[in-house]
């Protein structure tokens, strides 16, 4: 009687027990992905949800304090996360907390006019594009269109005291511009986004009085129908 350990059916048994007690926590399996991210949700929205309940209910501080530390412990529990695994969940999370947090930081200043705040969405949405140029934010697509949304939220709240549609449609420009440098097609319909928003708020602004909004409506349409065919074909030149 010849071995069984040896023979196909073993061989069969043997592979397909193997396939079925092989741990769900394989990185090679998508679902395992899926719950690893909710469970990295889950982390965070408990951090969040603690801190909170510490602060209002424990040590009842102030509606402004508690803002604050919760922002700041799902920053700092995010980017603890973060630096474990990064996804596109992980790098929105990322850049909702950072932004929350500049929001709770600002809004502890008594006297502090209101253009701060869309100054500070720019700011990290500067620091966002060069972090993801210099490599150190992946994925690469996700990371552009997060600082690219940031860098155009610089008009956010729109304050009469700076011209900021003016700049936000400087903002978008650049952003067409970057998107021919480093070959990405986000930037490039961010900016083009911008335009969108900013030509017509800059038309209103310095030509109110004189430009009605069909006129302002067709001028917006001709300026993007232009810059959009003119970066199209540079981008084609530069990135053949």
């Amino acid at each position: 009687m010849g071995d069984f350990g040896c023979s196909p059916v073993s061989e069969f048994v043997e592979e397909h027990v193997q396939r079925s007690l092989r741990p769900a926590w394989s990185g090679d399996e998508p679902a395992w992905d899926r719950a690893r991210t909710f469970a990295w949700f889950l982390t965070v929205a408990g951090v969040a949800l603690t801190t909170y309940v510490v602060a209002d209910q424990l040590l009842e501080l102030a509606r402004e304090d508690v803002l604050l530390y919760v922002s700041l412990a799902s920053l700092l529990a995010v980017i603890g996360l973060w630096l474990t695994r990064s996804s596109v969940l992980q790098m929105v999370a990322m850049a909702g907390s950072a932004w929350i947090t500049s929001i709770a930081v600002l809004s502890r200043i008594e006297v502090l006019p209101d253009w701060a705040f869309g100054l500070s969405f720019a700011g990290l949405g500067v620091v966002w594009l060069l972090l993801t140029w210099g490599g150190f934010f992946t994925p690469v697509r996700t990371s552009y269109a997060l600082g690219g949304i940031g860098t155009l939220l610089i008009a956010f709240p729109e304050s009469n005291e700076m011209p900021w549609p003016l700049l936000g449609l400087f903002i978008g420009l650049g952003l067409m511009a970057l998107s021919v440098l480093l070959n990405q097609n986000v930037l490039l319909g961010l900016g083009v986004a911008g335009l969108f928003v900013y030509i017509p708020m800059t038309i209103f602004e310095w030509f109110g009085e004189t430009v009605g909004v069909p006129l302002a409506l067709l001028i917006t349409g001709m300026i993007l129908l232009g810059v959009v065919i003119g970066t199209v074909r540079l981008r084609e030149e530069t990135h053949p």
